[in-house]
């Protein structure tokens, strides 16, 4: 023993990856993959299990709720096909210093999109969705779903799937965490050289919302994509949106949500931008 010292209390098999006590003097301790309530005693009650065991993990709370994230991850998607034929997939941990450690090797998806186009997000469980453009005689608005959280890549059951049956040759995909397993699916057809922003909203396992659309045409760029950009917000299951409008070039704003499963009233955040006018949407949290 450590002289001077005394066992409080043994929590799991460990490590030990973060401590936290909540203003209602109840304490939570992270040891291996469990979450641990300890009372002052020192005992020792299993609260839930997270889906990592090791790495230090961040604790907060809200008054009403604990939060515990257990890692960051950086996920890419890519595909060149003077490289592969197939998008390529990998995920690595980001470590405190900035450095990368690959979580396995480079993953071969065996999806064969018609571009570049491609767009990854994932889930609130750890599921890495793809939006790509499919190839073949004709192309359609297409997302696959990865069934593995561990980095390594095998395509879920139902997956891919394809969220518009209009042939076209650009649609842009762009996949959308919205939080609870629950994902928005934003796309345009831009083949024509301006195409409507369609949504499709998904619960995380089998049932998918009907299709909402604007009114208002999307421009696109210089290599046919369309100048859209999204982020998610997993605390109100909603999309906030950025694009281009054709013609004009004014940059509009418009968000989804999912459980009414319909889009806002559009918001121009600028009028009659240029034509390389691009609206870059995201969400910061106030500190």
């Amino acid at each position: 023993g450590t002289p001077g010292k005394r066992l409080f209390g043994t929590f799991g098999t460990g490590p030990v990856r973060g401590e936290f006590s909540a203003s209602n003097d109840r304490s939570f301790i992270v040891s291996g993959s469990g979450l641990y309530e300890t009372d002052s005693a020192g005992n020792a009650t299993l609260r839930g299990t997270l889906l990592t065991s090791s790495g230090t993990v961040t604790i907060d709370e809200n008054g009403l709720q604990l939060a515990v994230c257990d890692g960051t991850y950086l996920y890419y998607a890519f595909f060149n096909s003077a490289v592969d034929p197939s998008i390529l997939f990998r995920r690595y941990t980001t470590n405190s210093d900035g450095t990368l450690t690959a979580s396995a090797a480079e993953q071969d998806t065996a999806i064969d999109p018609q571009n570049s186009l491609n767009s990854i997000d994932v889930s609130s469980g750890g599921n890495a969705y793809v939006g790509y453009e499919s190839s073949g005689a004709n192309q359609y608005p297409t997302v696959v779903k990865n069934a593995n959280t561990d980095g390594t890549w095998a395509t879920a059951s139902g997956f891919p799937k394809t969220l518009s049956t209009s042939a076209s040759t650009t649609w842009s995909v762009v996949s959308v965490s919205l939080g609870s397993n629950q994902m928005a699916f934003i796309y345009a057809d831009t083949g024509g050289g301006d195409g409507e922003l369609r949504v499709t909203g998904f619960d995380g396992t089998s049932t998918y919302k009907t299709e909402v659309a604007t009114t208002t045409l999307v421009e696109q760029g210089t290599n046919g994509e369309a100048l859209l950009s999204c982020a998610g917000d997993t605390t109100n299951a909603r999309a906030y949106c950025g694009f281009t409008k054709s013609g004009t070039f004014d940059l509009i704003y418009q968000s989804y949500t999912y459980s009414t499963n319909a889009l806002s009233s559009e918001v121009t955040i600028a009028s009659a931008a240029n034509t390389n006018g691009h609206a870059v949407i995201d969400i910061a949290k106030d500190p």
